[in-house]
């Protein structure tokens, strides 16, 4: 292949040692220069034309001498690599003298403009796309235009690479294989591997990548079927690359992180060796989320959604009914991402929706009828819930404030102190195996009864009473431990009261002592007292009121 620019522009451009110095012979490079999709003239328009790189002709001689003959080359160097090319052609080598060859001088300088550098760095990374998808060079696949929509594309890329990753969604009991696939498969979409492409690639179905490429759209560097240019990146980089197994690699350590510490942990062990986060991924999914598990979960969703109904006669509000049928709906599609399956189209959803309604409201029955004759909402079922929402019975009883609640008790206070309601229930104390006998209807109203000051008190005894009759010594216990109290204080009262009368007995034989040793009776003066006998006399008086 001949030189890239022809000799004549370089004589009229350049000195001609520097000249001689810089442009290689033609048979020199067509021995270095590779095959391309690209022209001689499609090339030299590339790198000179103020619309694509903007260089001149003695700066794209210069690229030459860097090793960027074609546009393939590009693909070759990376930032650091243009860094130091600036850097070479800032401070060029000496070159022989053109008065004598002997005689070496300073070769020409040359400084690649900001625009001009910036644009050929994004036509680098255009130029590794384009190889790493398979796809040919083409002049127009390598316009500005096209590497414009590319740069915009591939910073994002770049972008999210910086970012960091958030938690490894990991497999619970509740959040099992066949639920956790879908969402760890979103989650490496997020993850850039070391080829700059999300580690998804690694799961994709196809290993083989289809050859040729699809066609580029028009002024995009990638198909109309991939749409992106991450899309055909994942769809299109060979598995055939060295750093494939490091990306393989990185998605065996974030499967390994999701089954840790669980059940599924022996399933991924064997990948272990080989770090085969493919073959992990798949033998879950294989083993615990297979076609079988697949077809249950088919199975109860359409049942469910065909055989369950809202009466309005328990706690289940409408809301919650109509959010088992979008649960439903929701496992019908994921299941169809897996094995053929019928998915019900919108008026099926609201034929299903409105049959499993069975509840005699009026309010409730009257918005069927609304929506039974509106064509649009036969075919929305988001509509359709909007309208009958608000006339759910249940929420409705449950909505209901405390300033509601006790204008309600207000207005059946006088019922309440007939001892009846309206449904036949006795306002009364139940226990639980009398209170599972009561209807649905008699629950309620005794219910509100037990909000009154007089349900709250009957409520108490009953639990009392119950407690009792559930332990029935308890009260024996008590009277027990009374008795034996009172027993104990009469005692300690006898003792007390037995100390007192051997005072009095000794008190006794000293009055009488001394009485026996006085001479005989002669008629007592008008006030004749012994001191003795008077204290004594004294004592005793005070100990027998003691006794009453």
């Amino acid at each position: 292949m001949a030189a890239l620019v022809p000799p004549a522009a370089v004589a009229a451009l350049v000195p001609p040692a520097a000249a001689a110095a810089l442009v290689p012979p033609a048979a020199a490079l067509a021995a270095v220069v590779p095959p391309t999709a690209l022209t001689v003239a499609e090339t030299t328009a590339f790198f000179i034309e103020r619309a694509q790189m903007g260089l001149s002709v003695g700066l794209q001689l210069a690229l030459q001498t860097e090793g960027i003959i074609n546009v393939d080359d590009l693909g070759e160097f990376d930032d650091d690599h243009f860094k130091e090319i600036s850097n070479n052609l800032r401070n060029p080598a000496n070159v022989p003298s053109a008065a004598d060859a002997n005689v070496f001088v300073r070769g020409i300088n040359h400084i690649i403009p900001a625009r001009s550098l910036m644009r050929l760095k994004v036509a680098a990374e255009l130029v590794r796309f384009y190889q790493a998808v398979d796809r040919p060079l083409t002049a127009l696949g390598m316009s500005q235009t096209v590497c414009s929509v590319f740069a915009l594309q591939w910073k994002s890329i770049q972008d999210r690479k910086k970012e960091t990753a958030g938690d490894v969604p990991r497999i619970t009991k509740e959040f099992g294989v066949m639920k956790w696939a879908p969402v760890f498969t979103d989650y490496c979409f997020t993850i850039i591997g070391v080829r700059d492409v999300p580690i998804f690639y690694v799961l994709r179905s196809m290993v083989a990548v289809a050859t040729p490429a699809p066609p580029r759209a028009t002024n995009k560097p990638y198909s109309d079927s991939h749409g992106s240019v991450q899309d055909e990146l994942i769809s299109r980089v060979s598995f055939d690359h060295a750093c494939f197994f490091d990306d393989r690699a990185k998605l065996y350590e974030m499967v390994e992180i999701a089954a840790r510490n669980t059940k599924y942990a022996p399933t991924v062990a064997p990948y272990k060796a080989t770090k085969d986060g493919r073959g992990a991924f798949y033998a879950l999914v294989t083993q615990h989320a297979g076609t079988a598990k697949w077809e249950e979960i088919i199975k109860m969703a359409n049942a469910q959604l065909r055989t369950m109904k809202f009466k309005g006669n328990n706690p289940l509000t409408l809301e919650t009914h109509c959010n088992k049928h979008r649960t439903n709906f929701i496992s019908l599609q994921e299941a169809g991402g897996f094995v053929p399956t019928e998915i019900p189209s919108a008026r099926t959803r609201v034929t299903l929706l409105l049959d499993s309604i069975d509840c005699p409201d009026a309010f409730l029955l009257a918005q069927l009828a609304q929506v039974k004759a509106n064509p649009a909402l036969q075919e929305d079922f988001e509509g359709a819930v909007t309208l009958l929402l608000p006339s759910c019975p249940v929420a409705k009883k449950k909505g209901k404030t405390d300033a509601n609640r006790q204008a309600d008790i207000s207005e059946v206070s006088i019922r309440f102190k007939q001892g009846f309601g309206v449904t036949g229930v006795e306002f009364r104390y139940y226990p639980t195996a009398e209170y599972k006998l009561l209807t649905d209807e008699q629950k309620a109203e005794l219910n509100v009864w037990r909000h009154t000051e007089e349900g709250k008190a009957d409520k108490a005894k009953g639990l009392a009473a119950a407690a009792k009759r559930k332990n029935p010594h308890s009260s024996n216990k008590n009277k027990k431990k009374q008795k034996r109290q009172i027993s104990s204080a009469v005692a300690a009262e006898k003792k007390k009261n037995k100390k007192a009368l051997a005072e009095v007995s000794v008190l006794v034989s000293s009055l009488a002592q001394q009485l026996s040793n006085t001479s005989p009776p002669l008629p007592p003066p008008p006030q004749p007292v012994v001191a003795g006998v008077s204290a004594n006399m004294l004592q005793l008086q005070t100990i027998m009121r003691k006794f009453g």
